[in-house]
């Protein structure tokens, strides 16, 4: 991708960059062109992207500005062009652009798309730029910063529109690795610590209770309208949750399932991933 099409905050590695984004950065130029390839499979077609597209449509405005922050090679953001958004595409791996640069001139979305590399804890952009912010992808969990990215998303947030956030969910990773490996003591400094390293990709992931999660967005002036977990059941993406959502009947029997409660409070944080919605509000008035 032409470094031109990246727009002012066109960015290169330098020496400056901490560990966590070089590890990051590299795992993506690795991992770019397999990423979509990686995951086409039922258990994300049929189950997690229909969760998590169905708590983003409703909450999108008519028309307007749309980030898609993280974005990777663009399922989200080129899905919210395809609703008439001028949406700005923004990722930290040249390679992931690349990817969805192409995608978007495939699908002739050039006028409503831009791409930009970036970095989410930093964006450079105004405040009060957008009318609709999406961080979805686990880009908060990743990014070495949680709370620092949180507050860019809302501080380019326009007051009154919404912010969905995507990050991974502490409790099934906990009960997965207890699972996996019976270790108690990793698993009980894991809830203490709320990071692990993500498996074949080197660095390290922020983990979240939707109590903490909504606390965070809370104190950078975003209120919580839905914290959803994704999936509730199967949460492991394994051969045989595959096998299960590959007849059509079953997934979509399953999906109707999962939509009736993983809004729910009380199940919510049992959730593969969860994803919050959430609205900026205005600041508070000025008495003269």
């Amino acid at each position: 991708m032409p470094k031109e099409l990246w727009g002012l905050n066109g960015m290169t590695p330098s020496k400056d960059q901490d560990e966590q984004t070089k590890k990051i950065v590299e795992h993506y130029k690795r991992a770019a062109d397999d990423y979509d390839r990686d995951y086409d499979a039922p258990y994300w077609r049929k189950l997690y992207d229909k969760i998590t597209w169905a708590f983003i449509e409703p909450y999108l405005p008519g028309k307007g500005e749309a980030l898609d922050a993280g974005g990777g090679t663009g399922k989200w953001g080129i899905a919210m062009a395809r609703r008439g958004l001028h949406v700005t595409l923004l990722d930290i791996s040249e390679e992931m652009l690349s990817v969805a640069h192409a995608k978007v001139e495939r699908e002739g979305l050039q006028e409503l798309v831009t791409v930009r590399q970036g970095d989410i804890r930093r964006l450079d952009f105004p405040s009060n730029s957008f009318d609709f912010v999406l961080a979805e992808g686990d880009a908060v969990s990743y990014c070495g910063n949680a709370e620092r990215a949180i507050a860019e998303l809302s501080r380019v947030a326009r007051p009154s529109s919404n912010v969905v956030v995507g990050v991974d969910s502490v409790y099934t990773l906990m009960i997965a690795r207890l699972l996996e490996d019976l270790d108690f003591d990793a698993a009980i400094r894991f809830l203490t610590e709320r990071t692990f390293e993500v498996r074949g990709a080197g660095f390290e992931s922020r983990a979240f209770a939707p109590e903490e999660l909504r606390e965070m967005l809370e104190k950078n002036g975003l209120e919580v309208l839905k914290i959803v977990g994704k999936p509730v059941l199967l949460t492991i993406p394994n051969e045989k949750v595959n096998q299960i959502l590959s007849d059509p009947k079953t997934a979509e029997k399953l999906l109707r399932l999962q939509m009736m409660f993983c809004d729910v409070p009380s199940v919510s944080g049992l959730g593969g991933h969860l994803q919050a919605v959430a609205r900026k509000r205005h600041p508070p008035q000025t008495l003269r």
